[in-house]
């Protein structure tokens, strides 16, 4: 797996800008393009990989609950 987190490029430019509205509201700072994505990258880079593990983590958790209860379901139907 690579380090980071790759992302469409229209899915970029709308991250951008939401990065760049934060910036506004609630900092009250407005920040151009180039800061904007310097911000996402980091956030993909040291961010990411931790939420991105954590919905693979979840996944698998759900996935073994799942095939327990199939196990007894299936043992259930034992005669």
């Amino acid at each position: 797996m690579k380090n980071q987190i790759e992302i469409k490029p229209e899915d970029k430019k709308v991250l951008i800008a939401d990065i760049k509205n934060f910036f506004l509201i609630e900092i009250g700072d407005e920040i151009g393009d180039l800061r904007a994505e310097i911000v996402l990258d980091f956030i993909l880079k040291k961010i990411g990989p931790t939420i991105y593990n954590q919905g693979v983590n979840d996944a698998r958790r759900w996935f073994r609950e799942k095939f327990e209860d199939l196990d007894a379901d299936f043992y259930l139907l034992e005669k």
